[in-house]
């Protein structure tokens, strides 16, 4: 009985019981994957007890007893969850994030069902629970539903490596300038619309905020494209399908659309990382890793200091691409952030560090910003940026990193050496 106690600590993006022990979205959903697995484990241990006890046959007996309806539903329920865990891994998960979500919707309900006729009175435990978190859900999604937006742009970039959308959402970017907020941690439910496309509408993805506009109500996403398969492989298709129906011969790197129609749910979540209490911020991305970064760039090379950062002094910022053509997503970032160190119009240092790892940067790139060839020397900018800090009597640096596992892990490494706390964010 602890055990499902447990599990019912639910984490959708309207769940309740996270604002009220004040507990950041990215918390509460290592606390639910981790108390699922226990639970599952701990259900486990549980069949195979009984089985010692009474024998296999036993586990499949349909005789009402002493608690409940029989015993197979407890057998059942190992079945269930055990399948929910094998599609909610990372390679399910990522790559068919579809089936990841309706094995929530169907497995989950299933798995309670089968714990209230196995044990009959987890339902006076389980009822209230579920219904507090059906009203919460009910409530939420009233005041957050999905709408649809307009689109101010949609392109794909680097022979379709990424996909760059430019939304006019004004329900989203007004409710994040209410909370004083650019887009840092936040992210949004997105879904195809139009005719035909009920079961994309049904099917609505999570992505990170880069950017918005506060002026036009714009709000940028970017993208990465996954396998052939894919929502995201879907959508760049569709966008070079719209841009030839258009009448446009642009190439797939320059291939864009403003006809794509979508639905936009949200905003969702809040910076989870103690950002306001450093005064020196290294921030690095690896390709599309940057996403999460952008909205903390911008917030720095504003002219006057922020609710959000209020003590930061330095922010080193690290970008580390394949293809040149990647700075584009970022380039509004990059020329203001860049504008801000030259001028002194920020009372935020920044330093831009930007490094492409194959082939040779062109010599006319855009912006006022350089970027060298080969890979960052991670150990090099930490210990700079530590000694930095320690030099102007700041309040201490912090790492953050979004990008593959090698350069996750060697940020971690620098992180290490010179005592600098590193938060990696999993995109």
């Amino acid at each position: 009985m602890p055990g499902f106690m447990v599990i019912m600590l639910p984490v959708s993006r309207t769940s309740l019981w996270p604002k009220l022990v004040g507990l950041s979205y990215e918390r509460a959903l290592l606390w639910h994957r981790t108390t699922s697995t226990f639970t599952l484990l701990v259900t486990a241990v549980h069949g195979v007890g009984m089985v010692n006890d009474y024998g296999a046959q036993e586990s499949f007996s349909a005789l009402p007893n002493c608690f409940g309806f029989g015993n197979v539903y407890g057998t059942l329920i190992l079945g269930a969850g055990g399948l929910l865990l094998l599609l909610s891994q990372p390679i399910v998960r990522r790559h068919r994030y579809r089936l990841f979500h309706i094995a929530h919707y169907v497995l989950v309900p299933a798995v309670l069902v089968l714990a209230c006729l196995h044990i009959s009175d987890l339902i006076y435990f389980l009822a209230p629970s579920v219904a507090i978190e059906l009203v919460c859900n009910q409530i939420a999604r009233i005041r957050q539903h999905s709408r649809k937006v307009t689109t101010t742009s949609t392109r794909l970039i680097g022979e379709g490596a990424l996909i760059e959308l430019v939304l006019c959402a004004p329900h989203i970017v007004k409710t994040l300038v209410r909370r004083g907020s650019t887009g840092l941690g936040s992210w949004v439910w997105l879904s195809m619309a139009g005719a035909g496309l009920v079961g994309e509408t049904l099917d609505p993805h999570p992505f990170s905020v880069a950017s918005i506009n506060a002026e036009t109500n714009e709000l940028k996403l970017v993208i990465k494209p996954g396998g052939s398969s894919t929502w995201t492989a879907r959508l760049a298709k569709r966008i070079k399908d719209s841009s030839a129906k258009s009448g446009e011969t642009l190439p797939l790197a320059q291939a864009q659309s403003t006809s794509v129609q979508f639905r936009l749910d949200g905003p969702y979540g809040q910076p989870a990382l103690p950002l306001a209490k450093y005064s020196t911020l290294v921030l690095v991305g690896g390709g599309i890793g940057v996403t999460p970064l952008l909205p903390i760039l911008a917030e720095a090379a504003k002219t006057s200091a922020t609710k959000s950062l209020p003590l930061l002094k330095r922010l080193v910022f690290v970008w580390s691409i394949r293809d040149v053509s990647y700075l584009e997503v970022a380039a509004a970032e990059l020329q203001l952030a860049a504008q801000a160190a030259q001028e002194l119009l920020s009372g935020t240092v920044i330093q831009l560090h930007l490094h492409l790892t194959v082939g040779v940067p062109p010599a006319d790139l855009p912006g006022s910003y350089a970027v060298k060839r080969g890979r960052p020397d991670m150990a090099a900018i930490m210990r700079a940026a530590k000694q930095a800090d320690i030099d102007t009597g700041g309040q201490g640096a912090m790492g953050f990193v979004c990008g593959p596992t090698a350069l996750v892990r060697s940020v971690h490494d620098a992180g290490r050496s010179c005592g600098v706390p590193v938060h990696a964010e999993s995109f």
